[in-house]
């Protein structure tokens, strides 16, 4: 993906600066049309043609605007990780209770020793349990 950033950022920045200089043109006209007295006394606001036009070039502008030069978020990240350990899950529990699985992965998440900052304290057994099931099913040779 990073092959396409440089493309992705050029592509942004000049559809911002087309979309930018088309959308300043198109506001300019309406403007002199609609609020400046150049529409003709027969023609009706409503069902022109010219405020859909406006409003499908703010939606067209906003497209361009909110490209990003990686298209990945946190959301497709997490919706990534959940499909990947979602199978995992009931692997695990085959090969430790649910009560010894939970212990060991919020013993990883949230026990700290105090002797040193940072530093997880986690049952030797446990550990490895976790290392063969890792070494097993996750990573297979």
């Amino acid at each position: 993906m990073a092959l396409f950033v440089p493309q992705l950022v050029q592509a942004k920045r000049i559809g911002r600066q087309e979309y930018g200089t088309l959308a300043e043109r198109y506001v300019r006209e309406f403007d002199a049309k609609w609020l400046g007295g150049g529409a003709a006394s027969d023609e009706p606001l409503v069902g022109s043609g010219d405020i859909q036009s406006l409003a499908d070039l703010g939606n067209s502008y906003e497209v361009v605007r909110t490209m990003r030069p990686v298209p990945v978020t946190k959301e497709i990240l997490l919706q990534l990780a959940v499909a990947t350990l979602a199978p995992i899950v009931p692997l695990a529990l085959t090969m430790m209770p649910l009560e010894d699985l939970l212990k060991t992965w919020f013993g990883v998440l949230f026990q700290r020793t105090s002797r040193s900052a940072g530093a997880l304290r986690m049952p030797l057994a446990s550990l490895q349990k976790c290392r063969a099931f890792v070494m097993a099913y996750v990573l297979p040779p």
